[in-house]
């Protein structure tokens, strides 16, 4: 993931995590995939993102607002994670339904 940002290609990595996932891009493109070291492991402890932690955290984050945030808003204002969440729990089509907002 870091490289995508490194790269300015954030937009690449949220068309990737919403289309499949790293994994199954790398068995298209016959890339070997190794989970990324380091860091939390997805799902453990109190990091675990569940619907009820990922809606109020989307709610928090976004307020009043009326329309989505983009990836890069998220990132800027250190919710990087909660933007990859958001990917993994349906995408943004879904949860920008699910609170009642625009998409850009």
């Amino acid at each position: 993931m870091s490289e995508f940002y490194a790269a300015g290609r954030s937009d690449l990595y949220g068309a990737l995590m919403r289309h499949g996932g790293t994994r199954r891009w790398a068995g298209e493109l016959g890339l070997p995939y190794r989970r990324q070291q380091g860091g939390r492991r997805p799902g453990v402890g109190p990091y675990k993102w569940t619907y009820q932690r990922l809606r109020s955290e989307l709610e928090e984050f976004i307020g009043d607002r009326p329309d989505w945030p983009s990836s890069v808003e998220f990132r800027e204002a250190g919710h990087a994670g909660l933007y990859t969440a958001v990917l993994k729990h349906g995408g943004v089509d879904r949860c920008a339904a699910a609170l009642g907002l625009r998409l850009p």
